[in-house]
């Protein structure tokens, strides 16, 4: 009863995203959320999914510069991008 309840459009405690969280990936968790079963993705549909959404991985063509709250990165580093805003 309190998942039930928990996932009711009219009270919308569904959890936030969290920070680091793609939007995309936010998107395909809250389909799975859907109160109605039939509302929500099937595993074929989520590995589908999840395939077209995965983060883009680029490699560093040099040094970053040092800032505050900055990643540190340098040359030939492997970068995953999660989100591209």
């Amino acid at each position: 009863m309190q998942i039930l309840k928990a996932i009711d459009v009219e009270t919308k405690s569904w959890l936030p995203r969290p920070e680091l969280c793609p939007t995309d990936h936010y998107a395909l968790m809250m389909k799975c959320w859907s109160q109605e079963p039939e509302d929500r993705p099937k595993f074929l549909d989520i590995t589908s999914e999840l395939r077209l959404i995965k983060p883009t991985v680029m490699k560093a063509t040099r040094d970053g510069t040092p800032a505050p709250g900055v990643i540190l990165y340098s040359e030939g580093d492997t970068i995953t991008v999660i989100d591209k805003k």
